[in-house]
């Protein structure tokens, strides 16, 4: 039988069973994103970062070839969140 907090909230994120998790939010991929603007794209990563942080959600991150073409994680992301894996 299902949990009956479950079953009142069913529609709401459960912070005990959340992970965030972070694509490749590399500075280059920032450049091949055209659909909003860069400023709007980071704000919006930092929100998330942000909102994260203050519900102590776990945050994994990835990204491919650091030192490639692509470059590392926005800065913002480890200031926010420097235990993100």
């Amino acid at each position: 039988m299902a949990n009956e907090k479950y079953k009142r909230h069913s529609a709401m994120i459960d912070p005990d069973d959340t992970v965030i998790l972070l694509i490749d939010h590399q500075s280059g991929l920032f450049q091949t994103v055209k659909d909003l603007e860069q400023e709007e794209l980071r704000g919006n990563v930092v929100a998330l970062a942000k909102l994260a942080r203050l519900l102590n959600l776990p945050v994994i991150t990835t990204a491919s070839a650091l030192d490639g073409p692509n470059g590392p994680l926005i800065p913002e992301i480890g200031e926010i969140l420097p235990e993100a894996v």
